[in-house]
Formats: C-alpha cells, structure tokens, sequence
C-alpha cells in the first residue's frame, strides 16, 4: 500500500503487538524491526525481526517508529529516534512528564519529521459521527455534557496482576487519568478548549493497585460552536464490572448520545428520537488501522505539523491541573496554555 521499507517498533506488550499486527497488513512489504528488552529466545517471521541491541536499531535505519514501551519513557526513546531521522507514532499518553515535553519540543521543532500521537478514538467512525452532529448545529447551542469510561481492571488486563499491570503502577505511568485521558483528548476535540478543572481522585477499590482507579473531573470549556463557556462532567475508573464508554451531549435543541461500546449514535429532540448511526462491524482494531493509515498519509504529504503533540502536551496539562485540583480537596484550577 505505501512505499515504506523499514518499520521500527520499539516494545512488544499488547499495544506493541498489535502494531506488529496492523504494521503487516498495512504496509505488507515493510520490513519490522521490534526492539524489546524481552528480544532474547522469540521467533522471528520472514517480515519481521527481535532485538534488544540499540546497535541493531541504528544499523536498521528506520523510516517511521512506533514507540509503544511504557509512557515514562516514550520521549526519551522519541527523543534518541527523532535524531535518526524517523518518523515517530507514539502510543498515547505522550509522556508522564509536562518539562520533558517542552523540552523534546524545542530540541526538535526545526526538524522535518511527522510526530504523531496515538490518541487513536478519533479515527472511530461513530465518535466521528456524533462530532459532526454537534458541531452541525443538530442540537442547537450546546450547554452541557457528560462523558463517563468505566471497565473493570482484572477484565481488562487479564494477563497480569493488577500491581503489575501498567494501569495500576504509578512507576510505569498508571492510574486512570493517563490511562484513560482518551476521554480528556475527546472533550478537547469534540467541544472546545478546556480552561478550568476541580477534580477528585483516588483509590475506592480492594483493587492491588497503587495509582488512583476513580477520578471525578469537572471541566470548564469553551465551546468552540459558540464561543459560550459550559460546564462538562467526566468520570474515569477502573472499578466498574460494566464496561462502560458514552458520552452525552446536551443543546438548546437536543440531545446527542454516542455508546461507544455499541458504537451507536443517538439523537433526542422533545419529541423524538432517531438512531443517526450504528457501526456494528467497526472495533478497536479499525481505529488503529486508521490512526496508522492517517500517519503514513501524512508522511507522504509532508505534513510536518506539531498539532498532534501539542493537543497531547494539552492533555497532560489538563491531568496536571486534576492532580493539583484533587491534591487540595477539589479547588478549582486553571489549565496551563
């Protein structure tokens, strides 16, 4: 499909291996290079080869890397990749650490490289749809919203022990407000920009966990439709046995409503109710295939754009602004810009 020849993906976890997966059928004439600390005894296939020697990654010379290790690093291996040359997908978050952002930023702005964040729920068809609702006018002026993720930790990391599960070790970027700031990327997104936050955080459950597995996020934004300032509500845990991701959007006209776990759009207005769109077939897989799909077109359109990383930088800013909100007992707090 594109004219890539050397593919380099650094880590081999379960995001790692899916993007051996989706490396191969997107790009099927790609030679992969997967480095991984865990390198020593794995079979390669005809396309693709292990290695835990930093030598071998020079000597590949990758065109593009996905950095899908665990997030405390992802910059400072970003950071070693972006002076190779490659073009660089990193799994999100961007990183655990705001100072270290700046400065990958001002190391490598002048360079002609696509960077790109995995902040991949934007390639779902239906959260897709239910953007281009709102922002279609199909409620009218919006006024409020409420985003909620929720799934059960021992479901969702069933290889692992919750302790030692990268979503429940603070060491290794943890905790629900990294692991799920998905839901922070999509409020950016799909409303406007967020300016305020109080937030509660902190661990509720008999989970073996030490991060936070709930957080309860008030968020001030500034409707980009409008211009109008709302109030939206999102709540993130790890703590839920129902898996749960919808999000809802309130208007002086309607109603939207996106279960992304049914991948369904629904409309409501006072009198009705319709089902814009329901994508049966698409899952989390379609989303990655995209964001990689979207990444290689912006390679070879020369899009040298830094909008993925600083709407990522965003997100950690906002999660900053929580963690300060919680730590003194929900006082409201500004996000840095």
């Amino acid at each position: 499909m594109f004219g890539l020849e050397r593919v380099l993906i650094w880590g081999l976890g379960s995001i790692g291996s899916r993007h051996v997966a989706i490396v191969q059928r997107v790009i099927p004439k790609a030679g992969i290079l997967v480095y991984s600390r865990r390198a020593e005894g794995l079979v390669a296939s005809d396309s693709e080869e292990f290695t835990a020697s930093l030598e071998r990654v020079s000597e590949f010379q990758p065109q593009i890397a996905i950095v899908a290790n665990e997030a405390p690093l992802h910059l400072k291996t970003a950071d070693m990749l972006a002076e190779l040359g490659c073009h660089i997908l990193i799994e999100k978050p961007v990183d655990i650490d705001l100072e270290r952002c700046y400065r990958f930023f001002e190391r490598h702005r002048q360079r002609q490289l696509v960077i790109q964040v995995g902040y991949n729920l934007r390639f779902i068809e239906s959260l897709r749809v239910f953007r281009e609702s709102i922002k279609a006018g199909k409620i009218g002026i919006v006024t409020s919203a409420f985003f909620q993720v929720g799934q059960f930790l021992p479901n969702w990391r069933k290889q692992r022990d919750s302790l030692e599960s990268v979503t429940g070790t603070k060491a290794l970027g943890g905790g629900v407000l990294l692991e799920l700031s998905h839901e922070i990327d999509s409020v950016e997104w799909i409303l406007g920009q967020i300016e305020w936050v109080q937030a509660w955080a902190g661990k509720t459950s008999d989970l073996v966990v030490d991060v936070e597995d709930l957080a309860c996020l008030v968020l001030g934004v500034r409707c980009a439709t409008s211009d109008r300032k709302i109030v939206v509500s999102l709540t993130m845990d790890v703590t839920s046995h129902r898996a749960t991701r919808n999000y809802t959007v309130v208007g002086t006209a309607g109603t939207v409503y996106c279960d992304l776990m049914r991948q369904e759009v629904t409309l409501f207005s006072q009198h009705e109710q319709s089902n814009l769109e329901n994508f049966p077939e698409f899952d989390r897989y379609d989303a990655y295939r995209l964001q990689l799909c979207n990444f290689v077109d912006r390679i070879e359109r020369e899009e040298y754009s830094w909008d993925s990383f600083n709407t990522s930088v965003r997100v950690l800013q906002v999660i900053d602004a929580a963690r300060k909100s919680a730590k003194a007992s929900g006082v409201r707090m500004m996000v840095r810009v």
